[in-house]
């Protein structure tokens, strides 16, 4: 979202907030503030805790990160919060395990097939922390709503042969349905990556890819074109969300 923020012709940059080195932007009239902590490898564990009456991360990195981009050491309550960090589903289906493990209806010589109920609880484990992160939030009274990560791509070395695809698709797919009912049944919204930006099979475009410069290469984000899809469904929401006051 940043790289489509630093090459649009209809966002401007505004000052970083007070205290902090967040990046602010001005969008169709809508300011956007956006704070990047770091990778998402601590979001299937509690990263984070509520004192005196605040939620602030756990984790020392992550602390003193959050402090020096947002100005604060915790979540304010005076702002309206968007949280990029559910469906970032290739944590999942990259495992491993999935080579000798495999979801029933994928089944194949070699593989022990898991049931339903299993590969469920496997992909709700991967939520924990999120969504501990969010009832917190809910408790101090935190106006927020959840951004999904992209849909999975086709270059993900986990998806280069039928199966991997299959189990990409599969895993991708039933996390997006438990993560909407966990977030319907407690009033939390939720986008989606928009529909334009799919392809047929479920994928995420090939011209949405991003593609880094440098080493390592990178199979999970999209590019500045995603981005701008991205913000425009975040932009008229927080428009939605203020009228809604």
């Amino acid at each position: 979202m940043l790289l489509a923020l630093e090459n649009s012709e209809v966002a401007s940059r505004t000052s970083s907030a007070k205290g902090g080195e967040e990046k602010r932007w001005t969008v169709d009239g809508t300011t956007l503030s956006f704070v990047r902590l770091g990778s998402g490898k601590i979001e299937p564990y509690v990263f984070s805790r509520v004192a005196d009456g605040r939620v602030a991360p756990i984790d020392q990195n992550y602390r003193s990160q959050f402090h020096r981009l947002s100005g604060a050491p915790h979540v304010s309550p005076e702002r309206l919060w968007g949280f990029c960090n559910i469906n970032n589903n290739s944590r999942i289906f990259r495992k491993p395990m999935w080579q000798e493990y495999a979801p029933s209806h994928l089944a194949h010589p070699g593989a022990s097939p898991l049931s339903y109920d299993v590969v469920r609880a496997i992909v709700e484990r991967d939520h924990h922390g999120v969504r501990v992160f969010f009832e917190q939030l809910k408790q101090v009274g935190v106006e927020f709503f959840a951004i999904s990560a992209p849909a999975p791509r086709r270059d993900h070395p986990a998806a280069r042969t039928e199966y991997g695809r299959d189990l990409a698709l599969y895993i991708d797919a039933l996390a997006r349905e438990l993560w909407h009912e966990w977030l319907d049944e407690r009033g939390i919204a939720v986008i989606e990556p928009p529909a334009q930006t799919i392809d047929d099979d479920g994928f995420l475009r090939e011209d949405l890819h991003h593609v880094r410069a440098t080493q390592p290469p990178d199979f999970t984000h999209g590019n500045a074109a995603y981005g701008r899809m991205v913000i425009a469904e975040i932009t008229q929401h927080v428009n939605a969300a203020r009228k809604a006051v």
